[in-house]
């Protein structure tokens, strides 16, 4: 549970940008509301980074 806890932020945006080629192998880029998903789960990703790298940080 730790490391997911950790680890979950790269794993959110490693998802979202997988998502992102995905939709791009199979020419679905012309649909917004498909961009929207990765997008939302690249910026929770680097916001829940973030947040534990701030945690973490004794500064």
């Amino acid at each position: 549970m730790k490391f997911f806890k950790n680890y979950g932020g790269i794993m959110l945006i490693s998802a979202g940008v997988l998502m992102l080629a995905v939709l791009h192998l199979v020419h679905y880029t012309f649909i917004n509301a498909l961009l929207i998903i990765p997008l939302m789960f690249i910026i929770g990703g680097i916001i829940w980074h973030v947040y534990c790298l701030k945690k973490q940080s004794p500064y």
